[in-house]
């Protein structure tokens, strides 16, 4: 039986609800978010792109729990999310990792807050970093290693406890170009591994979306609502050098469109 079974009987299923989200600041109330409604459907890969300050991450921490839509609701399982949703795994733009542990204890650390014997998974995190391109860096501590293998304990941690939901909050923003297209294909291959892991990944970078996603979320600027929700068919696994093809580069295109629809980009920037 794997870890998650004693955490969650059934898979993720999460439905939003005319959530809206507003802060409180300095300058007033700002509207950050929403109305927004969608439904992120069990064992997907659902992208959400779009410009900066459009309530990416704000949509995210919803999801995780981490904070409480102003109006709306968010519901998991059937179940109104009430305080941090502890069955799912989170990733975020920085790796987060405690520098005076090893990568392997970096790791194991999601057993040790949760109260359970890190001794039993030990194995299973070795397996999992080594699945992530991680051999031989098991003891290896955060200063020791590069941007990318950071980022890749990072995403082995938010996945060790075996969680229904995975979160990434633009996870690959900080690596290399040659790095990033190695985690987005490595991330692809471990999801398709995972059964019935849903995962909701937020990037800037439209390509990377497409080639990731069974749908596409695109945003429009602050407040952030949904500019269209866009099915991807394209057959998995997908290649890296796909992205080139004449499928990939036609919805590629149309996310731009929308961005310049939303005077995100200005025309001509096509």
């Amino acid at each position: 039986m794997s870890a998650a079974a004693s955490l969650v009987e059934v898979g993720a299923c999460v439905k939003l609800n005319d959530v809206v989200k507003r802060y409180d600041t300095s300058d007033g109330e700002v509207l950050a978010l929403g109305p927004v409604s969608f439904d992120l459907r069990r064992g997907e890969f659902l992208s959400v792109v779009g410009p900066s300050g459009c309530g990416k991450s704000t949509l995210l921490t919803l999801l995780s729990g981490l904070a409480e839509p102003t109006e709306g609701s968010v519901a998991v399982d059937g179940r109104e999310l009430r305080g941090p949703n502890r069955e799912c795994g989170i990733a975020f733009q920085s790796p987060v990792l405690l520098e005076w542990r090893t990568a392997l204890d970096n790791v194991l650390l999601q057993f040790e807050m949760r109260g359970m014997d890190r001794e039993t998974y030990r194995q299973q995190a070795i397996d999992l970093l080594r699945s992530l391109g991680l051999e031989g860096a098991e003891r290896r501590y955060p200063r020791e290693l590069s941007g990318g293998m950071r980022q890749r304990v990072s995403i082995a941690r938010a996945l060790i406890h075996d969680p229904p939901l995975l979160l990434l909050d633009e996870p690959f923003s900080a690596v290399d170009a040659l790095t990033r297209d190695q985690l987005v294909a490595d991330l692809q291959r471990v999801w398709l591994e995972h059964d019935d892991l849903t995962v909701l990944f937020i990037t800037h970078h439209i390509e990377e979306a497409v080639f990731l996603g069974d749908r596409v979320l695109v945003m429009t600027p602050r407040p952030g609502r949904i500019s269209e929700l866009i099915d991807i068919d394209i057959p998995r696994p997908r290649r890296i050098h796909d992205r080139d093809l004449k499928g990939h580069g036609d919805y590629s295109r149309r996310i731009r469109d929308l961005f310049v629809q939303s005077g995100v980009f200005r025309e001509g920037a096509r």
